[in-house]
């Protein structure tokens, strides 16, 4: 077995996480983000960079489902 990576650690402590371990604060920077997060990818889904990422995207891996979005 091999000695867990920073990451692994990372993984394994959000993963322990509930909402109820966050101070209010961090609860409302994360949905101010999750928020901004969707605005931008809303107004910027039908920008020439967007599309342009696309063709790279399908160039690089060829459509199909989405992990993200």
């Amino acid at each position: 077995m091999h000695d867990a990576s920073a990451i692994d650690k990372l993984a394994e402590f959000i993963s322990q996480l509930s909402a109820r371990d966050l101070p209010d604060s961090a609860l409302q920077m994360a949905r101010r983000c999750l928020v901004d997060t969707v605005g931008a990818a809303v107004v910027g889904h039908r920008t020439d960079a967007a599309a342009a990422t696309r063709g790279v995207a399908l160039e690089l891996v060829g459509a199909g489902p989405s992990r993200i979005w």
